[in-house]
């Protein structure tokens, strides 16, 4: 349950598909995360699947998560390769920064990270922030239940608070 009032600065400081100017993010919100049909309760689980899908992910970083996830993810997409470098996409929560896989053999300038709970502490609150400020970032959205990054170069450093 999220806090209500840092739930409501983020509803009153964020936007929607409409605030952004960037077509590679809007298409990625109008088309993967806007999109039906909910993938259940957790909005970062369905940020996650809704993901695999559009990106076209073959290869997934999942370090230290649970089995379920790991189960739900080999019945729903059998041909993605797990941990296995370099990443399409990596899954982490804020908390486990030391993990964040940017090194330059576990990822590529396509590589999408989808951090879990980035406002749910102090230090998830903290890791995010050094995340944003990681020189191979460009693109941050904050979606409140998680985040998203990008390390595309073509495209121009940005952050977005999107609400979905």
């Amino acid at each position: 349950m999220p806090n209500p009032l840092k739930y409501l600065k983020f509803l009153v400081t964020s936007s929607n598909h409409h605030g952004v100017h960037s077509p590679f993010i809007y298409s990625y919100l109008t088309k993967c995360l806007y999109a039906k049909p909910k993938l259940g309760k957790n909005k970062t689980l369905g940020v996650l699947l809704k993901s695999i899908v559009y990106f076209e992910v073959g290869r997934l970083g999942l370090p230290a998560v649970d089995a379920a996830l790991i189960n739900r993810i080999d019945k729903e997409f059998p041909m993605i390769r797990m941990n296995e470098p370099p990443f399409d996409m990596a899954f982490m929560d804020a908390s486990n920064l030391g993990n964040l896989p940017f090194d330059a053999d576990m990822v590529h300038n396509d590589t999408v990270i989808v951090v879990d709970n980035i406002h749910g502490t102090n230090k998830n609150r903290a890791a995010w922030k050094k995340i944003k400020t990681n020189p191979i970032v460009t693109v941050t959205i904050d979606l409140y239940y998680c985040g998203v990054v990008f390390l595309r170069k073509e495209q121009a450093r940005q952050h977005f608070k999107i609400r979905i």
